[in-house]
C-alpha cells in the first residue's frame, strides 16, 4: 500500500487500490504505485527506466523490441477508465495517463452539463449518425440471415467460409464480437434476432466505422455455421478472462482499444503500437511502419492509416481475430480483406500457410473511405507462445 500524504492524487491511488480494481497482478500494481511516486515528484520516467525498476530488466532492454512496458501501460490505463466509468470520485476528480505519456495526472471530470451530449441541440444532431449506425447493425444481420437461407436451401452459396473462420465452423460456443469502449451503452440493450434462425446479436449505439465493418465480418462468420451460430455483441469494458479462455472471439473496432485481447498477444507478436497507441512498429526493425490518421490535420485529401488482422487460437482451442484498423478508413479495409476468401488466402499462404498469423496493410484514405492498401507483414503467431508468455486478469 502506498506510504504517502493523503490528499490529490495519493488519496485517489489509495481509493483505487483498495477497491481491487488493477486485479490480481502484482506487477500491475507495482507499476501503478511506481508510477504515483514518479508522478507526486513531477518525474514522467521513460520506458527503460520502468523495465528496469518496475520489471527488473537489465540495461539490455530495448523498448523497440520489447513492448513489456508498453503492454501493461495500456492495460492499466484500461483498468483506470473502467474504474471511474464505475465508480466516479464525489469531487469529479480522476486519475489518467497521458496518450504517449507515462506519467499519471489528477484530472477533472467534465461535468455533463458541459458536455456536448447533453446539449438537445447536440443530441439531437448527433442522432442521424446513431440512426444510421444501428441501421447499418440491422443491416448485417438481415445479409447474414440470407445468407443462412442460401447456404441451408437450394442453389449455389454466395459465400463460402474463409480459411480464416475455419475456427468457428461447427463450434457450439457464441461468437463475441467485442468492439472496443467507443460502442456507447444508452442504459437500454437492443436484442434482434435474424428472422427464423438462432442467430442473436446484441446491440447498443455503435460507432460508423465499427457498424460498416461489420456489414462484412458477419456474413464471412456466418457463413462458417449457418445453422448454429450464435453471435453477441459487447464493447471491450464488459470482456471478462473466462470469456477470453472459453468463447470464440471476433474484435472489430479501433486498434488502440483492442485492451485485453492486446495484452498477450503484444507480447510475442512481430507487431506492436508505438507508445502513444495510434501506431505500428515492427519488432524486428524496430521502426514504424504505419500510423493512424491525424484528427487534428485539416487537410482531408490523401491520409494514411493502417489495417490489422490476426487470427490465432485461445489458450482453451477457442479462436480469437483481431480485424482492427487506425481510422475507420483501416478498419473498413481490413473488414473487407477479412472477408474476402482469395486475400485472407494469400496472407495465410504469406504468413507460412500455419493458420495462425498476424497481417498489416497500409491503406490511403480519403475522408474516412478506404482508397486502396497496400500488404506489407505478414508473420506466423505462435499461440503457444502467446499464452505463455502473456496473462489474462
Amino acid at each position: 500500500m502506498l506510504k504517502v500524504p493523503m490528499g490529490g492524487m495519493e488519496q485517489e491511488a489509495r481509493r483505487l487500490l483498495e477497491s481491487g480494481a488493477l486485479g490480481r497482478s502484482p506487477q500491475l500494481v507495482e507499476l501503478f504505485e511506481y508510477l504515483v511516486a514518479a508522478s507526486a515528484r513531477n518525474r514522467s520516467p521513460k520506458e527503460a527506466e520502468i523495465a528496469h525498476d518496475v520489471f527488473g530488466r537489465d540495461a539490455a532492454f530495448e523498448p523497440a523490441q520489447d513492448a513489456l512496458v508498453r503492454v501493461h501501460v495500456h492495460r492499466l490505463r484500461t483498468k483506470l477508465e473502467r474504474f471511474y466509468a464505475e465508480n466516479p470520485a464525489p469531487g469529479g476528480e480522476r486519475l489518467a495517463i497521458p496518450k504517449g505519456e507515462y506519467r499519471l495526472v489528477l484530472e477533472q471530470a467534465a461535468a455533463e452539463s458541459e458536455s456536448p451530449a447533453s446539449d438537445p441541440a447536440s443530441r439531437a444532431s448527433a442522432m442521424p449518425w446513431r440512426n444510421l449506425a444501428i441501421a447499418l447493425l440491422v443491416i448485417s444481420i438481415a445479409l447474414a440471415a440470407l445468407l443462412v437461407s442460401q447456404v441451408t436451401g437450394p442453389g449455389p452459396t454466395l459465400i463460402a467460409p474463409s480459411q480464416m473462420w475455419d475456427g468457428y465452423r461447427h463450434d457450439s460456443r457464441t461468437a463475441l464480437i467485442i468492439a472496443g469502449d467507443r460502442l456507447h451503452d444508452a442504459g437500454a440493450v437492443a436484442t434482434t434476432r435474424a428472422p427464423g434462425r438462432p442467430a442473436d446479436m446484441e446491440a447498443t449505439d455503435l460507432p460508423v466505422g465499427v457498424a460498416t465493418a461489420l456489414r462484412h465480418v458477419i456474413p464471412a462468420l456466418i457463413a462458417g455455421n449457418p445453422g448454429r451460430q450464435r453471435l453477441r455483441l459487447l464493447p471491450m469494458s464488459q470482456v471478462t478472462p473466462d470469456m477470453m479462455r472459453a468463447a470464440n472471439i471476433v474484435y472489430v473496432g479501433q486498434f488502440s482499444e483492442i485492451a485485453m485481447i492486446g495484452e498477450p498477444l503484444f507480447a510475442a507478436a512481430r507487431v506492436v503500437p508505438t507508445p502513444d497507441g495510434h501506431g505500428l512498429v515492427d519488432r524486428r526493425t524496430g521502426k514504424e511502419i504505419a500510423r493512424a490518421p491525424d484528427e487534428r490535420s485539416g487537410d482531408p485529401l490523401k491520409q494514411s492509416d493502417f489495417g490489422y488482422i490476426a487470427s490465432f487460437r485461445g489458450p482453451s482451442g477457442n479462436r480469437i481475430t483481431i480485424i482492427a484498423g487506425g481510422g475507420n478508413a483501416g478498419l473498413m479495409q481490413a473488414a473487407e480483406v477479412a472477408a474476402a476468401d482469395e486475400r485472407i488466402a494469400q496472407i495465410i499462404a504469406a504468413s507460412g500457410g500455419k493458420g495462425d498469423f498476424e497481417a498489416v496493410l497500409t491503406v490511403t484514405s480519403l475522408h474516412d473511405m478506404n482508397m486502396g492498401s497496400r500488404l506489407v507483414i505478414a508473420a506466423p503467431l505462435d499461440a503457444s507462445s502467446i499464452w505463455r508468455e502473456g496473462t489474462i486478469n
